[in-house]
This record gives structure tokens, sequence and C-alpha cells, in this order.
């Protein structure tokens, strides 16, 4: 699904014709703020079934819109893949993508992975590896294997990432 409503009115319509049952995956990497209570009604649907989630915000809500909206992920009992797509010229929707692992409730989830689009290599100590980090060593993620990070953009391979 992308950033059109249409594609929420055709998961209702799944939903309502009981057709949704066998849907494993959902993919939703422009998400917009004004569509997140239909991706809340959609995970709540599919959670006996999905069991790899991909979510990327394409924009960053108004803060009167964060505290009058009441999202909280289901628990999504079998999802054993989470993909979060992070753009780094759109860092402001980054503790959205916080707030999604910081929400999630999925005991067998055993891969996380983080698509990065970013321009160099300067742009990528902007992300906030710490608290990820952090996030990621609770115990509600101890059957996590794989945290894997896939970038994107004008990064060469000749560049080279070094830790102070």
């Amino acid at each position: 699904m992308n950033t059109s409503c249409d594609d929420y009115k055709v998961l209702k319509w799944l939903v309502s014709e009981s057709l949704h049952h066998s849907i494993e995956r959902l993919s939703c990497t422009r998400l917009r703020w004004a569509n997140i209570l239909s991706l809340k009604d959609a995970l709540q649907s599919l959670a006996s079934s999905l069991l790899d989630l991909e979510i990327g915000f394409d924009d960053m809500p108004d803060p009167n819109d964060i505290c009058t909206t009441s999202f909280n992920i289901a628990p999504l009992p079998i999802l054993t893949s989470l993909t979060l797509h992070i753009h780094v010229s759109r860092l402001s929707v980054m503790p959205y993508n916080f707030f999604v692992l910081s929400e999630l409730e999925s005991p067998l989830l055993k891969s996380v992975r983080f698509v990065v689009k970013c321009h160099s290599l300067e742009s990528l100590c902007m992300i906030p590896l710490v608290e990820l980090a952090f996030i990621l060593s609770q115990p509600r993620f101890s059957n996590l294997s794989e945290v894997y990070f896939k970038f994107r953009g004008a990064l060469r391979s000749s560049d080279q990432i070094s830790r102070p």
C-alpha cells in the first residue's frame, strides 16, 4: 500500500468480505499520519495471519494530532519479520519508527530490518543507533536472530564507515 486512502478501502473491503484471513504480508512504505488509524484497524484484522510487516512513514504529524490520536499496535502473535524504512532527509519521522518498535508485541519476531535511504556517510551519523539498540535489547525481543541494515542512496562501495 502507498499513501492512497484507496488502498485502505480495498483492505477494509477484504476484511468486510472475510477475504483477509490468508494475508501474510503487509507493506505500507509511505504511510501518512492521516492513515494511521486505518493501519491500526488493518493490523487488528490481520493479527492472526500476518507474518511480515513493512512500514515507512512519509510525513510528520502535527504535534496536536499525535496527542489526539489513540494508536496502539494490536499484538501480532505470529509476526516473524518487521521492516522499517528510514529516509534521512525525513529524520523528523524517525520517532514514529521507534514508536512502532516500542509498541510492538510479537513474541515470534525473528528479524528486524531497517532500509535506510541516505545520500552521504555523514547523514548516517544522524540515525540514533544507541536508541535503536536500547529498544531492541528489551526482553520482548529476545527471539530476534537478525537485525539487518540495508543502505540505499548515493553511498559508494569505496565509502568507509568508522566508529568513534
